[in-house]
């Protein structure tokens, strides 16, 4: 059996954030897509970090500059189900970045619920594209399918149908 591979940090500075300047991000996302073996070694293994905002009270998903930042690289890198890890809160930060996200109350976000559909409309057509344009054995797309469908959904326990709330 071959070790579990460990994850690799995406940090994502305060800097660039307020520059509003996704180049450097997007250029290291975008190097994960130069062949197809380069995109496998990296499948599920990149955490998503932003960093310098420790001492803002805010959740990154209230602050409109991170959202704006999040939503210029995903127009061009729209691969977060295969690339970002199952192991941490970077599949939910994303999520929440990328939709109509409130708090409820501490530790418990609401998201809103047709946002959610678009984003799992637009993660699951990147997915799609990713395996045609690095040619990927299709037989994986069920499986990620159901690690993200289990990350998710797994996620918001103990909530009545249909609430879209994460805990």
């Amino acid at each position: 059996m071959l070790p579990p591979r460990e994850p690799v940090n995406l940090v994502v500075t305060r800097a660039e954030i307020e520059l509003g300047d996704v180049r450097n991000v997007l250029q290291k996302l975008l190097s994960l897509l130069e062949t197809p073996e380069r995109a496998v070694s990296y499948r599920a293994r990149v955490c998503l970090l932003i960093e310098g905002y420790d001492g803002d009270e805010r959740q990154p998903y209230e602050i409109d500059a991170v959202r704006n930042f999040f939503a210029g690289i995903d127009a061009r890198f729209p691969y977060w189900f295969y690339f970002l890890a199952r192991s941490d809160d970077s599949l939910a930060l994303i999520a929440s970045l990328l939709t109509g996200t409130e708090e409820v109350s501490p530790g418990v976000v609401r998201i809103d619920r047709d946002d959610m559909a678009r984003y799992f409309e637009r993660q699951y057509a990147g997915l799609d594209n990713l395996f045609g344009m690095l040619e990927l054995p299709t037989d994986d797309i069920e499986r990620i399918a159901h690690e993200i469908e289990g990350y998710y959904f797994g996620r918001a326990l103990d909530k009545p149908e249909g609430d879209p709330t994460l805990h």
